[in-house]
């Protein structure tokens, strides 16, 4: 409950925050607000539904009175955009551009193509386990859980 939705922001937020990468924020008042609401989002607002984040993104933004938030187009939400670990700017969200493997044997049934979705879970996995902290994907079936962590194990040295 409680205790999961807290810890997984502090991990997210350490996560981002830390490290030589991230010394800008330092002195970076508004980046550090939007990776809070960014870690909010991803923590305490992750299990929500398309509705429900549409409905958090609308609370938000009534309580927005530093102008944090990202700017968004009629249909998207916060849950678009990620926080750039760089210049602390928001940005939207984008899969990897995906080639397909070039094989006379290629097994449709096993490729990985990017999707938003998995995009985004990637990420934050990623971000968590730079903390050595424990994930636990979860949704409903056909939402790509698998897929995403055979994408992430796949880019995992298999020596650490």
């Amino acid at each position: 409950g409680r205790v999961g939705r807290i810890s997984s922001f502090t991990q997210l937020f350490e996560g981002l925050t830390e490290g030589q990468e991230t010394s800008f924020i330092v002195n970076n008042e508004k980046a550090l607000e939007r990776i809070f609401v960014y870690c909010l989002c991803w923590s305490v607002g992750a299990l929500l539904e398309a509705d429900d984040r549409s409905k958090f993104d609308r609370w938000l933004r009534d309580r927005d009175k530093s102008e944090v938030l990202p700017q968004v187009k009629q249909s998207e939400t916060i849950y678009e955009f990620c926080v750039n670990s760089s210049t602390g700017e928001w940005e939207k969200w984008k899969p990897p551009k995906w080639t397909c493997p070039e094989s006379d044997k290629l097994d449709f049934s096993n490729l990985l193509v990017p999707t938003m979705d998995s995009t985004r879970a990637k990420y934050i996995i990623q971000t968590i386990h730079r903390q050595k902290g424990p994930v636990l994907v979860v949704g409903a079936e056909g939402t790509a859980k698998t897929s995403t962590q055979v994408m992430f194990l796949a880019e995992q040295d298999p020596n650490e």
